[in-house]
């Protein structure tokens, strides 16, 4: 059973993530270690070993002696690193300093422990979805999926919403759902948080046979997380949470979060998450805030060029929401989207004004919000130092008038400031 152990590996690279954290993708039989990182493959065959592939054992023994992971193809330690660089506080930071209750077990008999159990598990079952959030990609949404077959352009699909990636079978991808059932049966005490995510996983078949292990293994230390675009209908939203809240009532776990994906508010979230409706979320967001002691409740943001400039707006709405239940909602956000709306496109002077906004709306009555601020601080400052970059500018545009030719949409009516900044540079699409 996992401990309260605090982090004991404290090198200049040190990161508590990549122990304790594995992103499982089952349909497509790969891990990552922290979700940022490469994918490489789960051999079904040797399951059991998924957070300790030799790929990502180099990287805990790379942060052992000091160093920033180098490996092959390696991603995503670059980008704590260049938060850390501008002076912000990065994910590697925030998690090694504060998080004392997700230290694997393996760690207290030997502090220097490369082959361990993980204490928080991610889990991608696959993409089925009901949004197409315009910075999002044919692998994470199968809307954008059939959406690309639908308008036939290779080229411009690849680029802007990526390459299919190969899936396993039907068949292979539920041997790889019971191999995790099988785990979680016998392994899964150990795990202090388990994140379950898509696509939308409330509308996922196999979202209920794994949660339905806990009502014969429970574990009364997990926080089990579904990471939700709430855009379900109301009533088929409630029978879920139900279901979750029985959980807690039974002790089968310790709390359920449920974490609600949202940028920004007004008319930019309707554009930049195609098929979200305002009313529909804030009709589930104000239901689920009724029930504290069973449900904690979190936003998780997506920071982008489109999200950035209405982000005060849904920190406003978040106040409202509270004031009107009661509840308190958690808050944090990453930069995480396609490269053509990084929100260091415009460069940092694009945001002054908007940073001024979000700084004055940043709350800081609780711990979890003083925290969150300081990781907005650190995104902030890392998007002050940037300068424009044309080729990104020139990718946007090549892709959202594509978007709206396809759809009749207008992002320029949508997001007046980014088209007048655009319109400054001369660039070819």
């Amino acid at each position: 059973m996992a401990k309260d152990l605090p982090f004991p590996i404290r090198t200049s690279t040190s990161c508590l993530l990549k122990w304790a954290w594995s992103t499982l993708w089952l349909n497509r039989g790969k891990v990552t270690c922290c979700h940022r990182n490469f994918k490489i493959d789960v051999p079904l065959d040797d399951f059991d070993n998924f957070h300790n592939q030799p790929y990502y054992v180099d990287h805990r023994e790379s942060m052992l002696r000091g160093e920033w992971p180098n490996s092959p193809n390696h991603l995503g330690c670059g980008y704590c690193r260049s938060i850390e660089e501008a002076g912000g506080r990065s994910d590697r930071q925030y998690m090694t300093e504060t998080k004392t209750d997700q230290t694997p077990d393996e760690l207290e008999d030997n502090p220097t422990a490369t082959h361990i159990t993980p204490t928080i598990l991610e889990v991608f079952i696959n993409n089925k979805c009901n949004l197409a959030c315009t910075y999002c990609n044919v692998n994470d949404s199968s809307v954008h999926e059939t959406e690309v077959q639908r308008f036939f352009n290779p080229e411009f699909n690849e680029r802007y919403f990526g390459r299919t990636e190969i899936n396993v079978s039907d068949e292979v991808c539920n041997q790889y759902v019971e191999k995790l059932i099988s785990w979680l049966q016998r392994k899964g005490s150990a795990v202090q948080r388990l994140q379950l995510l898509g696509g939308e996983p409330f509308i996922q078949t196999d979202f209920y046979k794994i949660v339905d292990v806990f009502k014969d293994y429970p574990n009364p230390n997990l926080e089990l997380n579904v990471i939700t675009n709430m855009n379900l209908p109301h009533k088929m939203f409630i029978k879920h949470v139900g279901f979750l809240q029985q959980l807690v009532k039974d002790k089968k776990v310790k709390r359920i979060d449920i974490t609600a994906s949202v940028d920004c508010w007004g008319d930019s979230i309707e554009y930049v998450r195609r098929g979200f409706s305002m009313d529909l979320f804030e009709k589930n967001m104000l239901y689920i805030l009724q029930y504290p002691n069973e449900i904690r409740v979190n936003i998780n943001c997506t920071h982008n060029l489109m999200s950035l400039d209405t982000y005060s707006d849904l920190l406003v709405k978040k106040k409202e929401w509270q004031d009107l239940t009661g509840g308190k909602i958690g808050m944090f956000g990453q930069i995480v989207g396609s490269y053509q709306v990084d929100p260091r496109t415009l460069g940092g002077d694009f945001f002054k004004e908007t940073f001024v906004r979000i700084r004055k709306n940043l709350p800081l009555q609780t711990w979890d919000d003083r925290q969150a601020a300081k990781a907005m601080h650190g995104i902030m400052k890392n998007i002050e130092q940037s300068k424009p970059d044309l080729q990104r500018i020139s990718d946007f545009l090549t892709c959202y008038n594509e978007l709206d030719r396809r759809y009749g949409t207008d992002w320029k009516k949508t997001f007046p400031r980014i088209a007048e900044a655009m319109s400054k540079y001369e660039v070819t699409e």
